[in-house]
């Protein structure tokens, strides 16, 4: 069977400071970082990130367009450490799997498209409640491991290190970078040419 395929992918990680999506999120943070202040074993590292994705895709077959759409989502990412930077919740163990496991330490939550603050700021509460969790019962297990073991943890986990801040403008939106009716033509066109 003859089909082709045109994809465009645009992600846009980082907006600009005075992005509203941007804020919310900071806010967010900010006052979730103030409650884990409260609990008895808080996070030692909390982080966010959206990623804000749009994506065309054009297929043909047999010279006959079967698909043409544009679409877009939002994923937030949350992240929560608990221990400290020598030995946290994502240290590697011994078992099988369990490396690919902690390295799986994000959660990932859709949000939606608008930027709607009470919505948009009651996704990452549950997904930081879920994650924290998680990391708590991924941290005592990762302790029962190492009590077992004779040698000392030396490489840390994570690195502190000093925090940078990037903020880039907004990737256009695929309509304004990708003519679909265009590329419509071509796939179809092209399949016409190498259909027999």
């Amino acid at each position: 069977m003859k089909y082709g395929i045109v994809l465009l992918f645009i992600s846009t990680l980082a907006y600009s400071q005075d992005d509203k999506l941007l804020n919310i999120m900071q806010a967010e943070l900010n006052r979730e970082v103030t409650e884990f202040t409260k609990v008895s074993q808080p996070p030692y590292f909390v982080a966010y990130r959206v990623d804000d994705e749009e994506a065309a895709a054009v297929a043909s077959s047999f010279g006959s367009l079967t698909q043409s759409d544009v679409r877009r989502q939002r994923k937030l990412f949350v992240s929560v450490r608990v221990g400290d930077y020598l030995i946290d919740n994502t240290h590697q163990g011994e078992e099988p799997g369990e490396m690919l496991m902690n390295y799986m330490h994000v959660q990932e939550t859709e949000l939606p498209l608008d930027d709607n603050e009470g919505v948009v700021a009651a996704q990452p509460l549950e997904g930081h409640r879920r994650r924290y969790r998680q990391a708590l019962k991924a941290f005592a297990n990762v302790k029962n491991v190492l009590a077992t073991k004779k040698s000392e943890k030396s490489t840390p986990d994570f690195s502190k290190e000093q925090v940078e801040k990037y903020y880039e403008e907004r990737a256009p939106k695929v309509e304004q970078s990708f003519n679909k009716a265009e590329w419509e033509q071509k796939d179809a066109a092209i399949l016409k040419v190498v259909s027999w």
